[in-house]
């Protein structure tokens, strides 16, 4: 029997799209998280947020999220494969090539459609020319002169590649407290299949409830941890308070942080609760960065073949997490360059 595929590995996702850099969805299509989307945003605070669309692999959705926006760059694509993210941006690129060149062929032929109006008067046609002159200028219309640049840097999203469960890669392409809504299309699915962390303790983001005394001594922890913990609590730095975490999943009990927990969680069920040990040398509670706000039930829908044996039902869950106001922060040692190999 074949082994599993090594989703928790980053050679596997370069290796993947590699070999096949085509569009994938999993689960389901871009559109499933509409009405989700929708409603986070309008629940913002921000008049542009900005969304963070984590393991976009080569899906779909990173374009889609582009209609609920005002402004491409206000979303921000990362993946763990720079393969991935090279395609993203090629494709986004041939994309938005296509899209200027329509636009100015639109512009031309409406230029020419003028060219053959009827001739007027000299006194009006010298108004109408002052008129399109003004409407043409910058200072005048700023909305119609970014519509004529086709090398804005607002016409493209950001695309970046990153280890969500290394402190340092993610704050070296994210900074904290800056997304108003996080997006994960099955991507804590993959991080659930990889290997458990060893954590550094006192770990480099603490709230006021794992911050303990200063000390010289770092440890590492002697259990390893739940990998969606620390993308919990790393997800919970970048984002902001308030701020939403929609999270597609296959699992009908995908985080587990939202498990109440025991007065001892080494002697309870849970083997994947984090150690008392833990959070008294410093490690943050993602418990208590995000609660569920909902979660929906998505029934996929099967073609049934003529003669198959009876299929149960295969259900897909769509998660929408909200960032509490716990604050957490980035502790001054690490900061200052302790953790930079972390």
């Amino acid at each position: 029997m074949a082994p599993p595929p090594a989703f928790g590995s980053q050679a596997y996702w370069d290796n993947r799209f590699t070999y096949n850099p085509s569009p994938f969805e999993w689960l389901e299509p871009p559109k499933i998280l509409d009405a989700h989307l929708v409603a986070a945003l309008e629940a913002c605070r921000d008049e542009n947020p900005q969304i963070l669309h984590i393991g976009c692999g080569t899906s779909l959705l990173s374009f889609h999220l582009r209609a609920h926006v005002n402004r491409p760059s206000q979303i921000h694509n990362l993946d763990y494969s720079e393969v991935a993210i090279e395609v993203g941006k090629k494709r986004e690129q041939e994309v938005f090539r296509d899209e200027q060149s329509r636009k100015r062929s639109h512009e031309a032929f409406e230029d020419q459609d003028q060219d053959s109006e009827p001739a007027e008067s000299p006194d009006i046609k010298k108004r109408q020319t002052n008129s399109r002159a003004a409407s043409l200028s910058p200072s005048a219309s700023p909305s119609l002169s970014n519509q004529r640049s086709p090398k804005l840097p607002t016409s493209h999203m950001h695309w970046s590649f990153a280890d969500l469960l290394s402190p340092s890669s993610l704050l070296s392409v994210c900074q904290p407290s800056t997304y108003s809504l996080i997006v994960d299309k099955s991507t804590s699915d993959s991080i659930s299949c990889a290997d458990d962390i060893v954590v550094p303790l006192p770990y480099p983001f603490y709230t006021p409830t794992s911050n303990p005394p200063p000390s010289k001594t770092h440890l590492i922890s002697r259990e390893p941890v739940h990998p969606l913990h620390v993308l919990a609590i790393h997800l919970a730095l970048v984002i902001k308070p308030g701020g939403r975490w929609i999270a597609l999943s296959y699992s009908e009990d995908r985080f587990p942080f939202l498990r109440p927990r025991h007065e001892d969680s080494g002697d309870c069920d849970d083997v994947e609760a984090i150690p008392n040990e833990h959070l008294e040398h410093g490690l943050p509670d993602p418990g208590g960065l995000w609660k569920l706000e909902r979660k929906d039930v998505i029934e996929v829908q099967e073609k049934q073949k003529d003669g198959s044996t009876h299929r149960p039902k295969i259900q897909h869950f769509v998660y929408v997490l909200v960032r509490t106001e716990m604050p957490l922060g980035v502790r001054e040692y690490w900061r200052d360059g302790l953790g930079a190999n972390s």
